[in-house]
């Protein structure tokens, strides 16, 4: 079995270079401290700044939005990281469920397990709600949806939970998206007959996002791709401002009554 290299500090050919001896460690058997709560839950919340942010601002930012019952513990880990302990499992189910920023940046949520060191937590996945339009009505499925969804990260959930869902300008679908890639903007889509459509994807709370690479966590001043092309074929130019999902504002209708008089 490969190692997992767990330390930022040396690369792993200098690691398997060193003649290292093998060392076994068994687990903590459960409460080893008289203090230590066996339902706490940890997770780690990253935001993704291209520099460093004040992180006591960030903890009181995320507890107020949260708004959760039970205690909870934090550790600052240096690098816009910081794990959040939770007394209570509901409450970190609640916040790994939803999406968050902070001061216009996104935020990457991830439970941390127990049996794994800090290295080896996956906080290369954001969550969005994104919106795909122009599909025709009729090709508005749950299977299709989710087939779409995967072609732009990897799919959670819809909101197709009622027929009538299917007329409206969008639909709406929660994703799991690699935040080392650049987001898709349009999908090619066949209906029957031959005929193709583009789909415009746009993506709700979309904060610090470049329109240069495409890629969360930077904008244009701080992007290293600039003039390149990635592995994916993904060009400058393709990215935008239409990206960011901008929620319809509608004003509530008044009803105006009309009395006729008599002459």
């Amino acid at each position: 079995m490969e190692p997992i290299y767990t330390t930022p500090s040396a690369t792993p050919a200098c690691i398997d270079s060193l003649n290292l001896n093998i060392i076994n460690l068994q687990k903590s058997p459960p409460k080893t401290l008289q203090t230590e709560n066996e339902n706490e839950i940890t997770i780690i919340a990253k935001i993704l700044a291209p520099k460093p942010l004040n992180l006591n601002a960030f903890k009181t930012t995320m507890l107020k939005s949260w708004n959760i019952t039970g205690k909870v513990a934090t550790n600052q880990l240096g690098d816009n990281k910081m794990a959040f302990i939770f007394a209570e499992k509901r409450d970190m189910e609640k916040v790994l469920n939803n999406t968050w920023t902070f001061r216009d940046h996104e935020t990457v949520i991830a439970w941390w397990p127990p049996d794994k060191a800090l290295a080896e937590v996956d906080l290369d996945t954001a969550r969005f709600w994104v919106h795909i339009y122009g599909i025709p009505v009729s090709y508005i499925n749950v299977p299709n949806v989710e087939k779409l969804a995967n072609e732009i990260g990897t799919f959670v959930k819809t909101d197709l939970h009622s027929p009538a869902q299917k007329w409206k300008n969008s639909v709406k679908i929660k994703i799991d998206l690699n935040i080392n890639k650049p987001l898709i903007s349009f999908l090619d889509f066949t209906c029957s007959g031959g005929k193709k459509l583009l789909l415009e994807i746009r993506y709700e709370c979309l904060m610090d996002f470049c329109h240069t690479c495409g890629r969360i966590g930077h904008k244009g001043l701080y992007c290293s791709w600039q003039g390149k092309e990635d592995d994916d074929g993904n060009r400058e130019g393709i990215f935008g401002p239409w990206m960011k999902f901008e929620a319809p504002h509608i004003k509530n209708p008044k009803f105006v009554d009309v009395l006729l008089l008599n002459n």
